[in-house]
């Protein structure tokens, strides 16, 4: 985590002549990022110690003065923009370390493990179930909406739980402003697809697992990750069936609001020696050991920029199985 190491904006390198010069560090890339990141923060949510920590933080510090400047500008004195994001930095570090929040973010994070070690049971549960299975990806989307300033103003006086960003900072352009939909939007189409799946035989009836989770980026909004098993000795093309089922969410569930990634589709020049989607059998250990690593695992990673969790009742995360008695009935796979 960047509270508890050393980076600043620049960092050392070298030019092609092998001089010493100065270069913008990883960290310092999210100069210009930092006010979005703010705004990311919604009345009626709580959120990882992390992210909260950055709020608070941010709110109190003058580096909210700065959005939109260039970090060489200077704002203070003979300070820089990138000046004061060291400075912003460094005390994070500092109140970090006072305020324990090592030990928060523990305990924040001892949820993620149980997660896993529940999508690991169910990967056992079913490989030990089905000689082959076929898996399937999907990451699933909302269109952004544009709205001028005093539209935004009117969603959030109707609903202060359900607004589209944060106004703690004020709207002062009327430039219209592209958002992203609130997480009962997702959560309410996440709900409708599962809802309609017994109805759709043609694209869900071999299904019998599945994992998701609705994760947040300041880039995509709220947008779902779907990871789905079906009976490999029924279904061979995994490529066709998700972009079958990602139509079906772009067209019927979101109404064409929606739009989604196959991944499936990305095959090994994206994932070279760990592509593990489309067909994998049950004595395939080895590709096995990579899907609970690189697929399962990724509903579950804690390393995230904003990890959100939304007001009581909400959930992020779910898995299962389909048609679970009958899956308890089946033997073990032979050889």
């Amino acid at each position: 985590m960047t509270i508890y190491k050393n980076d600043t904006f620049y960092k050392s390198d070298k030019n092609s002549f092998g001089n010493q010069v100065k270069k913008i560090s990883k960290l310092g890339k999210h100069l210009h990022n930092l006010h979005r990141y703010a705004q990311t923060q919604t009345i009626g949510y709580s959120y990882h110690p992390l992210l909260n920590f950055f709020f608070q933080q941010y709110h109190q510090h003058m580096i909210k003065s700065c959005a939109g400047l260039v970090y060489c500008e200077t704002v203070k004195e003979n300070s820089t923009v990138a000046d004061i994001f060291d400075e912003f930095v460094a005390v994070m570090r500092e109140v970090a370390v006072k305020i324990k929040l090592r030990k928060a973010i523990a305990s924040w994070e001892s949820k993620i493990n149980k997660n896993l070690q529940r999508i690991n049971e169910l990967e056992f549960k079913l490989f030990n179930s089905y000689p082959q299975l076929c898996v399937i990806r999907l990451d699933l989307y909302h269109q952004e909406r544009k709205f001028l300033p005093e539209q935004i103003k009117v969603f959030v006086n109707k609903d202060r739980e359900c607004s589209y960003i944060d106004l703690s900072d004020g709207v002062v352009s009327s430039v219209p402003r592209a958002v992203r939909v609130p997480i009962e939007v997702v959560q309410k189409d996440r709900e409708h697809l599962f809802a309609n799946m017994k109805g759709k035989p043609d694209l869900f009836r071999y299904l019998k697992g599945y994992v998701w989770r609705i994760e947040f980026t300041p880039r995509a909004g709220y947008h779902l990750h779907l990871v789905l098993f079906f009976d490999g000795s029924h279904v061979k093309d995994d490529q066709g069936l998700a972009t079958k089922i990602g139509e079906y969410w772009r067209d019927k569930i979101t109404q064409g609001d929606g739009y989604f990634d196959n991944v499936n589709m990305r095959r090994k020049e994206r994932w070279g020696g760990t592509w593990v989607l489309g067909q994998i059998g049950h004595w395939e250990l080895e590709k096995r050991a990579n899907l609970r690593r690189y697929v399962l695992g990724y509903p579950c990673k804690t390393n995230q920029l904003v990890q959100v969790m939304p007001k009581k009742g909400t959930h992020l995360f779910g898995s299962g199985l389909v048609n679970r008695r009958k899956l308890e009935q089946r033997g073990r796979p032979r050889h």
